[in-house]
């Protein structure tokens, strides 16, 4: 019997964009023909928020239920309810709160994929050593459990691109020589880099997910799904 794929969206620190990527993320998967549930374990209630928007907007504007996803607030008892719904689904999205939490840890040990959205100086300012701590405390539970250690894929998220050059580019140079050390070589860095369009702000307001516009920043984060498609493809393939 076929399983969701479970990624959890987490970081060690708020406003770095992780529900604005469930949701396009869930969305996204939704219009390629996926069964998806978005599962929200973030006490913000981003998504509710959002949801309420989009409710509106298919009522008003028509807006087709193709890309619609399932949706479940699930703050307690998450691997018993994942348990329950994992072979109903072919993917799993999982929102967590901005820190350093125990909905993080418990959704981590139980997914087969970690993205995690950072932004500039990333690097510098000690989150990439609070992340590491929190996959420790993942990969121990998953090692009890007799599972492989969880892959963890960093991504650079609301890249300006007036400082592309002056920020972005050094600071990707930085993670990538982290990454590459033995320390830190449980993380990987995306390739794909998430662009601070200001069709983001506007969904929340429309109730309309990115991808489902025309806008600029659609492309982007398709390819972005594209990358997050290929890792699954690897992951498939050393089972």
């Amino acid at each position: 019997m076929s399983r969701a794929t479970i990624v959890t969206i987490a970081a060690t620190k708020g406003g770095v964009g992780k529900s604005t990527t469930a949701i396009n993320l869930a969305v996204e998967l939704t219009l390629r023909g996926n069964k998806v549930l978005l599962l929200d374990a973030d006490e913000q209630a981003t998504i509710d928020k959002f949801l309420t928007h989009r409710t509106i907007a298919q009522n008003e504007l028509g807006l087709s239920d193709e890309s619609d996803f399932e949706y479940v607030i699930q703050r307690s008892n998450i691997p018993k309810f994942l348990r329950q719904v994992i072979t109903r689904y072919d993917w799993i999205i999982i929102d967590t709160s901005g820190k350093q939490s125990e909905e993080f840890v418990i959704a981590g040990a139980f997914s087969d994929i970690i993205l995690s959205p950072t932004t500039a100086c990333f690097a510098d300012n000690g989150e990439v050593e609070k992340l590491l701590g929190l996959l420790k405390q993942i990969n121990t539970m998953r090692e009890v459990q007799g599972v492989d250690d969880v892959p963890c894929h960093i991504f650079v998220n609301k890249v300006d691109t007036r400082s592309f050059r002056t920020v972005y580019i050094p600071e990707r140079k930085e993670m990538e020589a982290l990454f590459s050390t033995d320390e830190f070589s449980c993380i990987k860095l995306m390739k794909t880099y998430i662009t601070a369009y200001g069709a983001y702000q506007k969904m929340y307001r429309t109730g309309i997910a990115v991808v489902e516009t025309k806008e600029k920043a659609k492309a982007q984060f398709q390819v972005f799904v594209n990358e997050i498609l290929e890792i699954k493809a690897q992951l498939d393939n050393e089972d």
